[in-house]
């Protein structure tokens, strides 16, 4: 075969140039390749706040702002007080570093120190008094027999009057006084005819409760079954409709549910449901793929569809959290932790699992000193190791600083690392193993 390039000879000067070019390519293919494989061996991840255009969509970090209060005002800090701010991430990091930007006019250096937590952003809500059992329970305490409704317990006058209901003595839990002591009590249930708020009842295949004075149908069969037994709704015929209105709503799955519709998967929580974004928000929040229950239009149509739930969202209302280093539950309302204080109070909040938390990440924190980086340009810095907190269960790290005198922070920003060490490597090539694995070979 003709090869004209064997004739083909450069000059020395041309081999030379040669020689270097072909040289600067393969340095710049293996630079390449050494910060590529840096990039993924050892990641680092950064969260940016600015303090004049609070409301962009460039802000990473989450919700700065006073403990229990409210936001700061274009980032003035007043002497002595705190500034609390989340960041959410996924991945295995072993450092952190917190740097402030101050504003020109700021009239003082930053001085302070930083506490940083893991968890997950609801479980660091503030704990509220506990909760107690849920509407529409049916408790006894020996031969008395009670029913919660509208959240206080009320006492029936006699089994009767229980069986002249239609009530089945057998499905009352048996609870001890002290749980029954955590919620007010009502007035008797002494009549026969007439049924307290929050019963339930089955017509036909149909499953209704008592609110307001009006039956409220569950969506399905399957929306009923979420939130209470089947035995315990009374059996009634058709013609029991028309002893009491039939709202025009729908009452839908139990709270914290799982409901996967077309190519979605959403969470419940109250009269709304939440898109989860991606399957790693999935399964950074605690959620497990064998809780999600299928769902068609109809079920998933009597809620209002609200923005995504993304990994910077906090765990919605009527998230349980189970703390499993001392077993403690807690459930999430209204922007606080309520501890249930016993197995029986939990059976009337069915769930087949929970977020996993662990209760000593609300006190293990590490601390750092901040601390001038370029004070003249208003720089400033605190950094810290996180190996004693980044093994926690949770996605979120909550951030506290405590400044010594007034500042004006015009910028914040966060940013994570993984410290070049044999041991962090070899972490991460099995994390990248297992990915594979997970992604592509078990299918």
């Amino acid at each position: 075969m003709l090869n004209p390039t064997e004739e083909i000879r450069l000059e020395k000067k041309w081999q030379r140039r040669y020689g270097y070019l072909r040289f600067s390519v393969y340095m710049l293919f293996f630079l390449t390749g050494l910060y590529v494989s840096h990039k993924i061996l050892f990641p680092s991840a950064s969260f940016d706040f600015f303090f004049q255009t609070p409301n962009a969509t460039k802000n990473s970090i989450i919700d700065p702002r006073v403990p229990g209060e409210g936001h700061y005002e274009n980032g003035d800090v007043p002497s002595g007080e705190k500034l609390a701010f989340d960041t959410s991430l996924v991945g295995d990091f072993s450092q952190v570093s917190v740097d402030f930007d101050l504003e020109g006019k700021s009239p003082n250096q930053l001085g302070g120190t930083i506490k940083v937590r893991k968890s997950y952003q609801a479980f660091f809500y503030p704990i509220s008094k506990p909760i107690g059992f849920k509407n529409g329970s049916l408790l006894k305490n020996g031969s008395d027999y009670f029913m919660v409704s509208d959240g206080a317990i009320r006492r029936f006058s006699s089994t009767e009057t229980l069986e002249g209901l239609g009530f089945k003595k057998e499905v009352f839990l048996e609870v001890p006084l002290s749980d029954l002591a955590l919620q007010p009590r009502g007035t008797e249930i002494s009549s026969s005819s007439r049924y307290p708020a929050d019963s339930l009842f089955r017509v036909l295949d149909e499953y209704y409760q008592l609110k307001n004075d009006s039956l409220v149908r569950f969506v399905s069969e399957k929306a009923y079954l979420t939130q209470y037994p089947a035995a315990q709704a009374i059996e009634k015929n058709i013609s029991f409709l028309n002893d009491y209105p039939v709202s025009e709503d729908y009452l839908g799955f139990s709270d914290g549910t799982l409901l996967a519709a077309d190519i979605s998967v959403y969470v419940v929580s109250g009269k709304n449901i939440y898109p989860i974004n991606n399957p790693v928000t999935f399964e950074s929040m605690g959620y497990l793929w064998s809780d999600v229950i299928t769902a068609n239009s109809e079920e998933v149509g009597i809620y209002e569809e609200q923005k995504l739930f993304t990994i910077s969202s906090p765990h919605p209302e009527g998230t349980i959290f189970y703390a499993r280093d001392n077993g403690k539950y807690y459930y999430i309302q209204n922007g606080t932790r309520r501890e249930i204080l016993s197995s029986a109070i939990l059976s009337t909040y069915p769930r087949k699992n929970f977020i996993q938390v662990e209760e000593k990440s609300l006190t293990t924190e590490v601390l750092c000193d901040i601390k001038p980086r370029l004070k003249i340009l208003g720089l400033y810095r605190c950094g810290a190791a996180i190996d004693q907190i980044k093994n926690l269960p949770g996605n979120d790290y909550q951030f506290l600083a405590t400044t010594v005198e007034p500042v004006k922070i015009e910028t914040l920003n966060v940013n994570f690392s993984q410290v070049l060490t044999r041991e962090n490597m070899m972490r991460s090539l099995a994390s990248l193993k297992n990915r594979v694995t997970n992604n592509y070979i078990a299918q």
